[in-house]
């Protein structure tokens, strides 16, 4: 697991012959290392003796901990639970292997020290249990999880960012932060679905056509320059919005645009892609620049059979309803069963398509992995396929400023440019296949703002979601007939 979340685990099986004692050089691996992890099973381990300079009580492990607290290194504790099944040796197996008085006393002495050491780690640390290697695995990954993101922060910062101070400018409501925190904003949420691993993975893969529905996004901008957007009205029709006013432009449209396109980019730069987007307009005309949120039926029926059209490999649905119509379900149930991926927000109650079991439904988390906005019902996780990130993402609105935006949306939209770089890699998956893949990808568990978990809902890991893309194995045609 240490190796799967792109860090390099540091363990005796691998460190080959040293021409020091094993305690010193146990003691140096500790204090070069940026963290410790203490798994705790049924053994207490090697107890180095007076003769090593030690006290002939506490273990190499009981030891290795104690050095990494006195060099303030973060330490994760994992204790096997004392309920779970245990197919291996335990400390007091080795009564049988006493041969005199001496060596069962031996035996009861370390069994009372693992005892004392689990006191000890539980006092020193906040500790979890586990059961099994699978649930160790995962505990693993959700607890270095922020660790290692508030690591990479660290290491992007600017040596004296209280010297920044640049003016603040509002953007339609929302404060434009500094570069600065655009600049961890944006390394945090792409680390949390692991993109830049994904990006490269996919570097040559097959490009996918994504269709977006919204409204108009300002091609106008500077980070929209140079780029290929097809932009269709409700008959599929290309339509130009450039030079017409305020009224042909809307902030989110444009920011999700460029969020598409920065999922799909082919380096860790942005730049570049072989993927393909393009957004119809399901709002229609209205008079500002992001007032207006409530899709036109009849726009948004029509886009979903241009779509279809379009021969859309993603499509893309930020928003939903509470109700839907039979209309919507039928067309819905049809572009997918034409091979078109569905991609569509959720929110605090089951909405539409989103809900519908053909779609792949999105909800948004935050940093800490906690769903936003979205009420603590155990029928959410129901109907909801997989979580991405959606709290204070960047991107370019306006005319040439740049802000952040959040909500379930955002969420769906990273989710989409996920099933592009999915399908990349194995274009014959079906939606049902990668729906699936969606459901399975990740291994940090999705929490409510209480704290309490959500069931089986886990966090998007991209990465994870393209690898088991390329392992995905099609029915042969013998099979399917």
């Amino acid at each position: 697991m240490i190796e799967r979340l792109r860090q390099m685990p540091v363990r005796m099986e691998t460190w080959g012959a040293k021409p020091a004692k094993p305690l010193s050089v146990c003691r140096h691996q500790v204090e070069q290392s940026d963290a410790l992890i203490v798994i705790v099973g049924h053994r207490y381990g090697w107890i180095p003796g007076p003769a090593d300079g030690m006290d002939g009580v506490r273990s190499i492990t009981w030891l290795e901990v104690q050095w990494a607290l006195d060099a303030a290194k973060p330490v994760y504790a994992f204790l096997v639970d004392r309920d779970a099944p245990w197919s291996g040796a335990r400390e007091q197996d080795r009564l049988v292997e006493a041969v005199d008085d001496q060596g069962a006393i031996e035996v009861g002495r370390a069994v009372r020290q693992l005892a004392e050491f689990r006191t000890f780690l539980e006092k020193s640390t906040t500790y979890e249990l586990f059961t099994s290697a699978e649930d160790l695995a995962a505990k693993v990954a959700s607890s270095l999880h922020t660790w290692l993101l508030d690591q990479m922060l660290a290491a992007i910062k600017v040596p004296s960012p209280s010297t920044l101070e640049p003016p603040t400018r509002r953007v339609a409501g929302t404060s434009v932060r500094s570069s600065l925190g655009e600049a961890e904003n944006s390394v945090y949420w792409q680390e949390q679905v692991h993109l830049g691993s994904a990006q490269i993975t996919t570097a040559n893969a097959k490009g996918q056509k994504i269709v977006l529905l919204a409204s108009r996004p300002n091609m106008g901008h500077p980070a929209l320059a140079g780029t290929a957007i097809g932009l269709r009205d409700s008959g599929g029709q290309a339509n130009a919005p450039e030079g017409r006013g305020e009224r042909y432009i809307d902030d989110f449209t444009t920011h999700s645009s460029a969020l598409l396109l920065r999922m799909v980019a082919t380096t860790a730069e942005g730049a570049g892609s072989r993927h393909e987007l393009v957004v119809y307009n399901v709002f229609g005309d209205f008079a500002d620049d992001g007032g207006q949120d409530v899709v036109d039926e009849t726009l948004y029926l029509r886009a979903l059979v241009g779509a279809m059209r379009e021969g859309a490999n993603v499509l893309c649905v930020p928003f939903g309803s509470v109700s839907s119509t039979q209309t919507e379900k039928t067309l819905v149930e049809r572009v997918v069963r034409e091979g078109v991926v569905v991609v569509a927000a959720g929110d605090e109650v089951p909405s539409y398509p989103a809900a519908l079991e053909c779609c792949i439904g999105v909800a948004a988390v935050n940093r800490r992995n906690r769903l936003d906005r979205v009420n603590e019902s155990a029928a959410f996780v129901d109907w909801v396929t997989t979580a991405a990130p959606g709290e204070l993402i960047d991107g370019p609105v306006g005319h040439s400023e740049y802000s952040d935006l959040s909500g379930p949306a955002i969420a769906s939209v990273i989710a989409a440019g996920a099933a592009a770089l999915v399908l990349s890699v194995n274009p014959a998956l079906t939606p049902p296949m990668v729906k699936e893949i969606f459901r399975e990808a990740g291994t940090i568990g999705v929490s409510h703002q209480s704290g309490a978990t959500c069931g089986r809902l886990r966090v998007l890991d991209i990465y994870d979601a393209v690898q088991r893309a390329k392992k995905t194995l099609l029915p042969s045609s013998d099979s399917a007939a």
